[in-house]
């Protein structure tokens, strides 16, 4: 795995050698710079400074608004790490925790180009204004090693800085936590939002929150269904959670694992903290550099 690590690293650096010498001279012919556009994002913040780090495994809570993203990430974490806002588009800079190996500001920044680093000092901080693009860092105390966990602003916000800071989440990384609603599982913006993931190979976890796990039975594999159909997800593992508040408040909520189709009776509250720490990291950073690096060299882009 090392020397593929050296071969991608290598021929990506050379790439982008190429492309610094090849926008100035594009630009003298009328051909305007590539900054913004998916492909060269995926570059700069994917390709780029992940290659040359560690390979930790950044996994982000993303999805539309007030569907408890927030309140997952903090049942993940086990402590209150982002607040929960009834308000929408409540979380507008992300949050990141991560584990005692990978508690160096200088790494993060390179991982997190796009963002300016805070020090995280209160569970309020990622519902502050500011129009700078912010993100609040700290040790998390429960985080499995080598896995970043990250809670993001809402996909489908009416604030657009809001959801351009969740593409540049998606975008950094290498798997992504789908929480769905029975409302929000077919809407415009979060369905475009998880196309383009897809078409960069991410791997995707399907969490649908806010669930009456008994009722809801029956319609939740067409829910799922109709979200793969429309994303081209395929999901590696979907989860039901109730809803349920106290059990929220006091970080006890179930975690239901429902098979790939959402057919699989939920019997046992399954453990999905120790689910992602057992994910093969190495695999899952080749395969999102494959699919970064597929969009990059994309002939119609």
């Amino acid at each position: 795995m090392s020397a593929d690590y050296q071969a991608w690293s290598t021929g990506i650096r050379q790439l982008h050698r190429a492309l610094a010498e090849l926008i100035p001279a594009a630009a003298t012919v009328g051909i305007g710079s590539p900054a913004g556009q998916e492909w060269y994002d995926l570059l700069q913040v994917k390709l780029l400074p992940q290659l040359e780090l560690p390979p930790l495994l950044v996994v982000a809570v993303v999805g539309g608004t007030n569907i408890g993203k927030s309140l997952l990430f903090n049942h993940l974490a086990g402590e209150v790490a982002s607040a929960v806002s009834p308000l929408a588009a409540g979380t507008k800079h992300p949050v990141c925790l991560v584990p005692p190996d990978a508690a160096d500001p200088a790494v993060l920044a390179r991982l997190f180009e796009r963002f300016t680093l805070r020090a995280w000092r209160s569970a309020e901080d990622p519902l502050r204004e500011s129009p700078e693009d912010l993100l609040f860092w700290r040790e998390g105390k429960n985080v499995p090693p080598r896995l970043v966990l990250l809670d993001a602003p809402d996909v489908d916000s009416d604030a657009m800085v809001n959801w351009e800071r969740a593409r540049a989440l998606r975008q950094t990384a290498d798997v992504l936590l789908a929480v769905l609603t029975q409302q929000k599982y077919n809407d415009a913006a979060v369905k475009q939002f998880f196309r383009e993931a897809v078409q960069a190979e991410k791997p995707i976890v399907v969490l649908f929150n806010q669930c009456d796990v008994l009722a809801d039975r029956e319609y939740l594999p067409l829910w799922l269904a109709t979200f793969c159909a429309q994303t081209g997800a395929k999901p590696e593992l979907v989860y039901v959670v109730p809803r349920d508040r106290a059990a929220a408040e006091e970080f006890r909520l179930p975690f239901y694992d429902v098979g790939p189709d959402g057919s699989r009776p939920p019997k046992h509250p399954a453990s999905l903290r120790d689910e992602l720490a057992a994910l093969h990291f190495d695999a899952i950073k080749i395969r999102t550099f494959r699919g970064a690096l597929a969009r990059v060299l994309d002939p119609e882009r």
